[in-house]
């Protein structure tokens, strides 16, 4: 009997060697890169960042390099941790100063600031935002969000202050 090409048993060979030979190739950057995006994407974000800051320390200053310092900063402010997110972000936006990731870090380190109550240093980041980069989607929201934020301080009823009795 003659075997024919292609039957079901001989692809699952052929596809077995070409899984084996691809698992013998080294990672390039970008695989490494994408792995580590695609354990944040699953929520595994402390895996996430941990693979992340070794792939900044293997590749320092390669074109993905401020894109994994961004998630790192995002996996600090997806668990909370706003601290270190604005730590983070504050990292991207000095590392890489042309990045294109800058007004989206600066405006999510707001964010963190806002999310700690700090609205002084958040009003003052969302205007630093609109001003370098006023053409931005980021200095759009960041427009509104300076709205709302007055809009809240213009709600809020001010203290009365006790008058001192003159003695």
């Amino acid at each position: 009997m003659k075997r024919l090409k292609g039957t079901g048993a001989e692809s699952a060979e052929e596809a077995g060697k070409e899984k084996k030979e691809e698992a013998k190739k080294p990672k390039t950057p970008q695989d490494i890169y994408h792995d580590a995006l695609n354990l944040f994407n699953e929520g595994k974000t402390t895996e996430a960042r941990e693979a992340l800051e070794s792939f900044l320390k293997r590749y320092p200053s390669m074109e993905l390099s401020d894109n994994a310092q961004f998630w790192i900063a995002e996996s600090y402010y997806k668990e909370g941790n706003y601290e270190d997110a604005i730590l983070s972000y504050e990292n991207l936006i000095k590392k890489f100063p042309k990045s294109d990731k800058v007004p989206g870090a600066m405006l999510k380190q707001a964010f963190a600031f806002r999310a700690l109550g700090d609205l002084n240093t958040t009003r003052v980041i969302l205007s630093t935002l609109k001003e370098r980069f006023p053409d931005s989607k980021e200095a759009e929201i960041a427009t509104k969000k300076l709205k709302e934020i007055e809009k809240k301080k213009g709600a809020a009823v001010p203290e009365k202050k006790e008058s001192k009795a003159v003695q």
